[in-house]
């Protein structure tokens, strides 16, 4: 046993133990990690007392009076006006606020805001819907003329211009062209840059093909008048919001196909870096410009203040629900007395359950200059219909987050104890849930539990199910996460000497992660990025998920690159990596980045880079640099399959720095392609050191295998092991059938 230690791992959600022989280094700072999750207790179950006299009824068709909300038949009208009459209680008192079936509008440009004198506030709906949106009555519609568009004149009631409305359950951008291709990222919805003629930091002049199929006539005007654009920077990972418009036709020559555009960099003088700068194949859309209303969209002549609909269906009268926003959160949870980023007096044990959230707007235009861009950086998109600042045990459960601008849930400013439990996200604008804070004002020991999150990162593509930007003993489990703009779950470690933060002993497992980087590229399904020259480990976990179709979307036209199933970048190390099944990934299963002592054992890859031998693609990657401490990563105990997607030759099995000093153990593994016998086949490239046979006689995979690993049945997703699996005499372990079916 010198060698190694046997430690007994609790799964938290089943009645499954097992034992695992693990590394005697790994397994200290792995029991570590798990030593500061146990102590969390289980999040998703706080509760209030619900038989305490303090509960008051509030329904869309209530009164407000001092007398009123005790009954369900004597309702209050306002969920405002019962927060207040509670906080006269006694403190400490628990009480409940019961939200009747109906859509519940706030105050214009209110969130429902929530101290600490509500501690101990239990907020739930039965059928309710809590909005921060303005509701346009439909008899203010009258048609132009005999077109398919209605106009409504409006008041100054709710003032301002916002940046997204929702039409009926539709919640959109106003009037994009090319118009979005719902669930067909890849096939339609997009412009593209030709050429580019003044490239600098406040602003980019450059072409657009005018005979392209997308490209809408108003392009073709001189007199149009601009508007708003979306760009997808070619050399980057994100995209930003800036203005838009015709160019000065005296100062460029364009032929007859081209059309001169100028866009406005969102940041001043910040728009000449490479990750941010327009260049020639770089993909945008532009919207909020009046001749770009088609059916289905809406359009505000601000100068006018005349909103303009286009209905999505043809009616003799004006039907439609027309919603516009009024603020960038629907509710604030916020403690008091803050010092660093941390309060003094949290807001404690509040409870936000059963509720729809709606018709949440957002501020932030996207714009990031730098990969590890910290949250408190100019558009940084973290914008959410709930915010959670300096709070401690708050729940947010069986909640509906769908149709937002922004985000569901973000988490900050030393908030501690937090459950976001049994929640629905869908299509939202930026992340489902967001952690972030730095070095003073992280959120730590939360969790986020069996929530469904799919079409996440609608308006701006750097948006993940689950982004932790400087978080620690963070829990996130057995969420459903798909069709993502970027990642599915993310974790940002910022150095412990800096401002930022670290994130450190943070728990990922028993998701399923599918279809992501719909819109972007360099990424991973699940990913983690690091800090350049530092030494620090995260001890962190990645376990018992399924990951698959992780595709992204190229840097131009063509399927991306540097998109793999687990990414570990920037020197994110310090990773315990298993029974993780990953499967159909563009470039690779797995990453390593300069990282040092990150384990990965007993996964299985499969399909694991859909890219061609003469691209780019291998089955596992690394990158080593002894100038960034690559060392001690280990790769044991796992399947790799690689398929002849390409019609050519299989992809690499393994590529990069993937040995000493970079790793110091590869062994009983397991390597089969159903197209050729790897073990004979005469390529230099197969291997980091050339053939097979070059590989193991260097003293790598000496008792691994290379054979068809017998997984039960493939053509029906199922990558479970067979009893028969050579994996098992290398001692492999079983993957729960919750996860091998993936």
């Amino acid at each position: 046993m010198d060698a190694s230690v046997w430690l007994q791992l609790s799964d938290y959600d089943e009645s499954m133990r097992r034992l695992v022989a693990l590394p005697l280094a790994l397994a200290a700072g792995l029991f570590a990690a798990l030593s500061l999750v146990r102590r969390t207790r289980p999040l998703a179950q706080i509760s209030l007392a619900t038989t305490s006299a303090h509960v008051l009824y509030v329904s869309p068709d209530g009164a407000d009076g001092p007398s009123r909300g005790q009954s369900r038949d004597a309702p209050l009208k306002s969920v405002t006006y019962a927060r207040d009459l509670l906080r006269s209680r006694t403190p400490g008192a628990s009480a409940t606020v019961v939200l009747l079936r109906g859509t519940h509008y706030l105050a214009p440009g209110e969130p429902l805001s929530l101290g600490p004198e509500d501690s101990n506030t239990r907020f739930v709906g039965e059928g309710a819907t809590l909005s921060a949106g303005r509701s346009i009555p439909a008899a203010c519609f009258e048609r132009e003329g005999t077109s398919d568009i209605w106009a409504c004149k409006l008041d100054d009631a709710g003032g301002g211009a916002p940046r997204v409305a929702r039409l009926d359950a539709r919640t959109s951008l106003p009037a994009r062209a090319p118009n979005e291709a719902k669930g067909r990222p890849y096939e339609s919805g997009w412009l593209y840059v030709d050429q580019v003629l003044v490239s600098g930091g406040d602003f980019a002049v450059f072409t657009v093909d005018t005979a392209a199929p997308e490209t809408p006539a108003f392009l073709e005007d001189d007199e149009w008048a601009g508007g708003r654009a979306t760009m997808f920077p070619r050399d980057s990972w994100h995209s930003y919001q800036g203005l838009i418009r015709n160019a000065d036709g005296a100062s460029y020559t364009q032929s007859s196909r081209q059309r001169v555009l100028n866009m406005t960099c969102p940041v001043a003088g910040a728009c000449d870096a490479d990750d941010t700068e327009v260049k020639a194949g770089c993909r945008f859309y532009v919207y909020a410009t009046p001749d770009g209303l088609s059916e289905g969209e809406w359009y505000l002549d601000e100068a006018r203040r005349t909103l303009r609909v286009w209905p999505p269906r043809a009616s003799a009268t004006f039907d439609v629900e027309v919603v516009l926003p009024t603020a960038g959160a629907v509710v604030e949870v916020s403690g008091a007395d803050f010092a660093e980023g941390s309060p003094a007096t949290p807001a404690t044990s509040i409870v936000l359950e059963s509720i729809t959230f709606a018709d949440a707007s957002y501020w932030r235009h996207g714009f990031q200059n730098g990969f590890s861009q910290r949250p408190d950086a100019l558009g940084f998109p973290d914008d959410a219909a709930v915010r959670i600042s300096g709070g401690r045990d708050v729940a947010v459960r069986n909640c509906t987050f769908r149709e937002l601008g922004g985000g569901g849930v973000a988490v900050g400013n030393g908030s501690a104890g937090v459950a976001i439990a049994g929640n629905v996200f869908e299509r939202l604008g930026q992340s489902a849930v967001i952690f972030v804070g730095n070095a003073t004002s992280q959120a730590t020991d939360s969790e986020i539990l069996d929530n469904r999150m799919t079409d996440i990162g609608t308006i701006h593509g750097s948006a993940g199910g689950v982004v932790l930007s400087s978080a620690s003993r963070i829990r996130v489990a057995r969420n459903d996460i798909s069709k993502i703009a970027r990642w599915g779950v993310h974790v940002r470690h910022f150095a412990p000497e800096t401002v930022g933060g670290p994130s450190l002993a943070n728990v990922v497992e028993h998701n399923r992660v599918v279809e992501t980087g719909e819109t972007t590229a360099a990424l991973g399904a699940i990913s983690t990025t690091g800090v350049w020259h530092n030494a620090g480990l995260t001890n962190s976990v990645i376990r018992y998920n399924c990951v698959r179709d992780t595709i992204g979307f190229d840097k131009g036209n063509a399927r991306p690159d540097e998109t793999f199933g687990i990414y570990l970048d920037n020197e994110a190390s310090g990773y315990d990596v298993h029974h993780n099944v990953i499967r159909n990934t563009q470039d690779g299963g797995f990453m390593v980045h300069y990282g040092h002592n990150n384990t990965v054992w007993n996964n299985v890859f499969a399909n694991a880079s859909l890219s061609g031998y003469d691209t780019t693609g291998g089955g596992v990657w690394a990158d080593g640099d002894a100038a960034y401490n690559t060392t001690g990563n280990t790769f044991w105990r796992n399947v790799l399959v690689v398929y002849n997607n390409s019609g050519e030759m299989p992809p690499r099995l393994l590529k990069g720095e993937m040995y000493a000093p970079y790793y110091s153990t590869i062994d009983d593994n397991v390597y089969f392609s159903p197209d050729l016998d790897l073990a004979a086949w005469n390529s230099s490239e197969l291997t980091p050191l050339g053939t097979w046979a070059q590989w193991t006689a260097a003293g790598y995979d000496a008792r691994s295998k290379v054979a068809d690993p017998m997984f039960r049945d493939v053509a029906e997703g199922d990558f479970c092991l067979l009893p028969d699996s050579p994996a098992f005499d290398l001692g492999f372990d079983p993957i729960p059938f919750s996860v091998c079916q993936c």
